[in-house]
């Protein structure tokens, strides 16, 4: 993803390996030129590997966010509950419910569960309830 390895970003340099046979830099002389020198290739060596990380978050937001298939309710509608708590045995969805409100943004809704109670859930924990005879 950054194109780099992770010694290359700490220290700066590719790795020494024995056996490989490397280019012998020009020397030195003054060690605040070295010094100067491996700053400035850390730094573009930083901001590089930033920005390739950076495209990579945005492509796997953009991914994630195309894979997103939040359900549309509307007041009225006739929802199943998903029962989080439901054993081996259990029904998975608890009885049909009606939605009394739904948030502006669309990711909650208040569920009438009885005449006098009413509670709010995720819209990811609801379904739309098709009854037998339609």
């Amino acid at each position: 993803m950054t194109k780099y390895t992770p010694y290359e970003i700490v220290f700066g340099r590719k790795v020494n390996f024995p056996g490989q046979l490397q280019e012998r830099t020009a020397p030195l002389y003054n060690y605040d030129d070295i010094v100067h020198d491996v700053k400035q290739k850390l730094q573009i060596c930083h901001e590089t590997a930033r920005a390739n990380l950076m495209k990579s978050k945005q492509r796997m937001v953009a991914q994630q966010a195309s894979k997103v298939n939040m359900p549309i309710f509307s007041k009225g509608d006739n929802v199943l509950l998903r029962n989080e708590k439901a054993g081996k045995l259990d029904s998975l969805w608890a009885a049909p419910y009606t939605i009394y409100e739904i948030d502006p943004n669309g990711s909650t809704a208040i569920i009438e569960l009885s005449k006098k109670k009413k509670m709010r859930f995720r819209v990811n924990g609801l379904k739309v309830y098709q009854s037998r005879g339609e």
